[in-house]
């Protein structure tokens, strides 16, 4: 997908969207790097024929946001660690290499060129991960969109785990237990939340945000989201390689939801003749 029509009248070059979707086995496609004489993370190694080069990437880009993340000030490993941690879906936001060069020279405002090209009244998707209260249950219920297929919005019990848990009333429901619901029936969804044991974690966005991602035509990616209330938090350690390595062999699985598609998922494997200073550093980063 490649989309570059004039949806806001802005100063400067407008930055075009590029949604990147692959299969299981196969690349995106593309190199980011960062070159003396060229600011900006550049795009270069475009395959012909690939999956980027299909979605409007082009050498020489410079790339502006990942999955709605403003990136051009960040460290160019942490970005490289967004692409790769997003699974086989990613949406970029990108200038040619004139245009980027144009706006260095140029000050402009390059973090304000990303928000003009979403509009006033975005906001970014919540992951919300709901614990299931004896007596209330979840908190919520979903209800179809009058006059919109497939949509669906969603009703909280003021007080109640789904409310604490960060959803809002009028949410569109976009995924729900790493389902995209709009795959799934009405039906479906209500045996889902009945069947589900203590929690449920789903991706909702304001009515307002979601014509932003229509008119833009992007698929809102979990991704893309604002964490609320998740139970696992991220932790930074420091590791000391020993005489066989770190310990742990990293990898991506694919596991079937049980329904339409595949949840992707980083497993770390800790290997148990290591040290068991670096196994207890790992096991620590996994439960937090």
């Amino acid at each position: 997908m490649f989309i570059s029509e004039d949806v806001e009248k802005i100063s400067g070059p407008l930055p075009r969207v590029c949604v990147l979707k692959k299969e299981e086995g196969e690349s995106f496609g593309f190199h980011l790097r960062l070159e003396t004489g060229h600011p900006g993370h550049v795009i270069r190694q475009v395959e012909l024929m690939g999956v980027a080069e299909k979605s409007g990437l082009r050498d020489g880009d410079r790339l502006l946001e990942v999955n709605e993340k403003f990136v051009d000030d960040v460290d160019h490993m942490e970005v490289t660690r967004l692409i790769r941690m997003s699974g086989p879906q990613l949406c970029l936001l990108l200038l040619s290499s004139d245009e980027y060069e144009q706006a260095v020279a140029q000050c402009w405002n390059l973090k304000e060129l990303c928000k003009a090209k979403r509009g006033e009244d975005w906001n970014p998707p919540r992951l919300c991960h709901i614990v299931r209260n004896p007596v209330s249950g979840l908190g919520f219920s979903i209800h179809p969109v009058e006059g919109e297929k497939g949509k669906l919005s969603i009703s909280v019990i003021t007080g109640g785990p789904a409310e604490k848990a960060g959803l809002r009333k009028g949410d569109r429901l976009v995924w729900i237990n790493g389902a995209m619901a709009c795959e799934l029936t009405h039906s479906a969804i209500n045996k889902m939340m009945k069947k589900c044991s203590d929690h449920m974690t789903v991706l909702v966005i304001d009515s307002k945000s979601e014509k932003s991602y229509i008119r833009r035509k992007i698929t809102i990616l979990p991704g893309m989201a604002d964490a609320q209330n998740m139970p696992y938090k991220p932790k930074r350690v420091l590791l000391k390689q020993g005489p066989d390595g770190y310990g742990f062999l990293l990898r991506v699985e694919k596991l079937s939801t049980g329904r339409k598609g595949f949840a992707f998922v980083i497993v770390i494997i800790v290997l148990q003749h290591v040290p068991k200073q670096l196994c207890v550093s790992l096991k620590l980063y996994r439960n937090k």
